[in-house]
């Protein structure tokens, strides 16, 4: 299933940026975790849901979500597709530009 990437990071702003219950965050946050690949984004997410559930909003959970905004933010400033950071990251390199 083809994914547009950069429009799952935008939802990702979006969700945490709204006024939402901390239920609702969750429920949305969820959703998302549920679509990507990134594993990074999702053990960050999972993290920010098991604080939301367990004490709601708080100063933690508050810089989590910072964390989270922070690294999504950076893929929508470069305009890069999850699936090349998530390559490099695993050791890829892109091919040599021809001379």
């Amino acid at each position: 299933m083809a994914t547009d990437t950069l429009k799952l990071h935008r939802n990702v702003l979006a969700a945490l940026g709204g006024m939402h219950t901390a239920p609702a965050l969750v429920n949305k946050l969820s959703k998302i975790a549920s679509e990507t690949e990134d594993r990074v984004l999702k053990d960050a997410i999972e993290k920010l849901n098991y604080h939301l559930k367990s004490s709601g909003y708080t100063q933690r959970s508050g810089q989590i979500g910072e964390q989270i905004r922070k690294y999504v933010q950076e893929f929508i400033d470069k305009q890069q597709p999850a699936w090349q950071v998530i390559a490099l990251r695993e050791g890829w390199q892109p091919p040599a530009e021809l001379e």
